[in-house]
């Protein structure tokens, strides 16, 4: 009796260890391949691959093989040279290789979980500030739309200001009358009246005719000296604004005379036929420089639109030779 029970509980473990090296295709190619007692090399050498691959296949450790394709075809191609069911094989290396996916996916997913686990206080503590942040703008701009609401100070009356202006001007006016005594402007009443009862028929005069007199009195009243101050001030700005003219005589003795004339501040250099200057400087507005020689004369204008110039009285055309700068170089008198 405790023989069978002893040969059951061998069998079942025998059963077991059967399942398990069914369920584990490295583990079925190792045994069989130790019990035809092959070594790695020589299973190596039939398939042509490395020893690093034969132990990867019996260790089920797939994911080190080039690729799915070429793992199933060394598996087959293992199981050929040890004589095993092909078929079987490969049905033991899908299912592994599924529970492996399987096993990844769920792996992913932890890794996933835990990140998000990880990362939730951030959100939340982000969630947080963001509320705060917005709940504290919120009470600012409430709490200053309330004190801009409150009455303040009231503002001023610009009708209360006007009338305060108008009796300040009245008792200044009063003020002023009291200063006066009122003899002397009743006398002045009486006094401009009686004329104007004494003519009679000639009361209809229009009044403009002593808006005229009343004019004519005030200019009469003006002092002599500050009308003298006035036209001295006004020759003085005539003469200012007026450019003064200057002439400026060079050269000997000639049967030529060159005249320059000056609107502007220009550069002007002279010479004559000989190469000899005779003129080299800066002329001014309203100058005015004579050049006696024998011509032709060679000129240069720094600014040649403010310079005109007459030779023996007749006219230069200048504007010809003005370059881009305003400068301008002529040979008159050839």
């Amino acid at each position: 009796m405790a023989e069978n029970e002893l040969n059951t509980d061998m069998g079942s473990e025998g059963g077991e260890d059967q399942q398990a090296a069914r369920l584990s295709v490295g583990a079925t190619l190792r045994e069989e391949r130790l019990r035809q007692e092959l070594s790695e090399k020589e299973v190596a050498d039939k398939l042509h691959i490395t020893m690093h691959y034969v132990k990867a296949i019996e260790s089920d450790c797939y994911e080190k093989l080039p690729g799915a394709v070429f793992a199933k075809g060394y598996i087959k191609s293992y199981a050929g040279i040890l004589e095993l069911n092909e078929g079987e094989i490969l049905q033991l290396y899908s299912d592994i290789s599924k529970r492996q996916e399987e096993s990844k996916e769920e792996e992913i997913r932890q890794k996933a979980r835990k990140r998000k686990d990880r990362n939730k206080p951030w959100l939340i503590l982000s969630a947080i500030i963001f509320i705060g942040g917005f709940t504290g703008l919120w009470l600012y701009n409430k709490f200053s739309t309330d004190d801009a609401s409150q009455p303040g100070a009231p503002l001023p009356n610009t009708q209360t200001q006007e009338a305060r202006t108008s009796e300040s001007l009245n008792s200044q006016i009063s003020a002023n009358s009291q200063l006066v005594p009122e003899t002397d402007v009743e006398d002045d009443v009486v006094a401009t009246r009686s004329p104007l009862d004494t003519r009679g028929s000639n009361s209809s005069i229009p009044t403009r005719y002593s808006t005229v007199e009343s004019q004519l009195d005030g200019i009469s009243s003006i002092p002599a000296s500050s009308a003298e101050t006035n036209a001295s001030e006004l020759g003085s700005q005539l003469l200012e604004e007026a450019p003064l003219q200057q002439v400026i005589s060079v050269g000997e003795a000639g049967n030529d005379m060159l005249r320059v004339s000056f609107s502007g501040e220009s550069w002007i250099e002279i010479s004559d036929a000989d190469s000899n200057q005779l003129y080299r400087n800066i002329r001014e507005a309203g100058d005015i420089l004579e050049v006696s020689g024998n011509a032709p004369f060679n000129i240069l204008l720094g600014d040649a639109p403010f310079a005109s110039m007459t030779l023996n009285g007749e006219s230069i055309n200048v504007t010809d030779n003005i370059r881009i700068d305003n400068s301008a170089r002529l040979t008159v008198g050839l």
